[in-house]
């Protein structure tokens, strides 16, 4: 082995392309992309830190002074994410905050409650889209006309009509 050739270990390090596009893919699609054990906030700004405690310092018997180390919430790149179990009272204190958007502020909010919107936004617009039998049909043409095959179930007859039919 030479310093020119190093020896690759296999399973350590992938090649940086894959890590990369891991990293940057959307672990899960859809409106479950917060796990249930995470709690996560989006700030208006990219790098916020709020102070939510501010404990005195200490003094102890020996005379030595133990500084209090207070409690911050530090958002990177907009977002802050929690643990519900580790962090429950961070989470406490963000949530009755008056900078948070539930309570009437305009700092940073709960970033579920982004995704519960954009998700009912989309069906509400789907809904919408094809409920008009003009626009359903041309777009049904053009995801055939790409080559998508699909079958719609078909609409729901009404009772009087479907048993006057069989009669």
């Amino acid at each position: 082995m030479s310093v020119k050739n190093p020896q690759v270990l296999e399973g350590v390090r992938g090649p940086r392309e894959e890590r990369t596009a891991k990293a940057a893919a959307p672990q899960v699609a859809g409106n479950d992309l917060i796990p249930a054990t995470k709690r996560v906030y989006q700030s208006s700004m990219l790098k916020y830190q709020l102070q939510l405690t501010s404990p005195e310092d200490e003094r102890l018997p020996n005379g030595r002074l133990v500084k209090g180390k207070p409690l911050r919430a530090v958002f990177v790149d907009g977002f802050l994410i929690l643990d519900r179990k580790k962090d429950k009272e961070t989470i406490e204190f963000l949530d009755s905050s008056d900078y948070n958007e539930a309570q009437g502020g305009n700092q940073f909010w709960d970033y579920q409650t982004v995704l519960d919107k954009v998700v009912e936004k989309r069906r509400s617009l789907a809904v919408e889209t094809l409920s008009n039998p003009v626009d359903r049909a041309a777009i049904i043409a053009a995801l055939q006309a790409e080559g998508i095959d699909f079958a719609l179930p078909k609409p729901a007859a009404s009772k009087g009509a479907g048993e006057s039919a069989g009669a």
